[in-house]
């Protein structure tokens, strides 16, 4: 029954039946006051305008903007219905190009971001967004194909990129700040770079103890204990259920919807999810 629910609320959250109605924020678009906000539409839009917003900033080279931009972002803790952030939304319109990018237009954003990234040195938005990016053109170069089908080139430029974007967050690290994505980043990271796993728990640990609740780790996490990356057959479905339970309540049960609707949503789909 209880996973039954979880469906529920994940299928009544993306179509907006649980959500509330919003004014629209003038500062990064319709986003809604609440614990659990947004419908689909509400979120594309916001994701639409603060991608638009970064990336208008970027090629401007208004770098002084840009971390006022990301501060603001990072400060407001309002909340998909996928578990984002506004925050995710900046990095993601800077360093995610999509499919279709050409190697030109990788190309051309990194040297922009990489700009940015040498001209503000403290700035730990410039370097979590120059790590991300090298990390998903790394993933441009490989292919999203199994291992059996990634040529030796798509390998090396993957191993290249990923360790350029994991030596810039490891000096980072000094730098303060407070940003879920940092964390996010390192984790994506770790799930190629053949981090040991019991270095990978610490990580996640790390994370969820800076970031109790924001959800994108779990999804991170039950994407490593996949049996394709670093897991065993049924071991990210008990972590989907056993950080539910500790969440506890409607949470709990939410975190848990989030979770099978993210794994529904990659190519090793559900298996037998275990119910709550």
């Amino acid at each position: 029954m209880r996973f039954l629910l979880g469906l529920i609320i994940t299928l009544s959250l993306l179509t907006g039946l649980e959500a509330q109605v919003a004014q629209r924020d003038d500062r990064h678009s319709n986003l809604i006051e609440g614990p659990l906000v947004i419908v689909s539409d509400e979120a594309q839009l916001a994701k639409t305008s603060i991608a638009a917003n970064a990336t208008d900033l970027l090629k401007a080279h208004n770098y002084r903007r840009l971390d006022t931009f990301s501060d603001e972002l990072r400060s407001d803790r309002r909340t998909f219905s996928n578990g984002e952030w506004p925050i995710k939304f900046f990095f993601s319109g800077l360093c995610d190009l999509g499919d279709t990018a050409t190697n030109q237009e990788w190309e051309d954003r990194l040297q922009l971001l990489r700009d940015w990234f040498e001209q503000d040195a403290d700035s730990i938005s410039a370097q979590i967004a120059m790590a991300r990016s090298l990390y998903n053109y790394g993933w441009k170069a490989r292919g999203s194909g199994w291992a059996s089908t990634v040529t030796p080139e798509g390998r090396r430029l993957l191993e290249e990129r990923t360790t350029e974007a994991r030596r810039i967050l490891s000096a980072a690290e000094s730098i303060q700040h407070h940003c879920p994505i940092f964390f996010s980043t390192r984790l994506k990271i770790a799930l190629t770079d053949g981090t040991p796993r019991e270095v990978y728990d610490q990580l996640f640990k790390e994370a969820l103890k800076a970031f109790p609740n924001y959800s994108p780790f779990y999804m991170v996490r039950a994407l490593h204990l996949l049996p394709r990356w670093h897991g065993k057959s049924g071991e990210w479905e008990r972590f989907a259920l056993e950080s539910a339970d500790h969440v506890g309540g409607e949470e709990g049960d939410i975190l848990y919807a989030q979770i099978i609707w993210n794994m529904h949503d990659t190519r090793d789909g559900i298996q037998t999810p275990l119910p709550r």
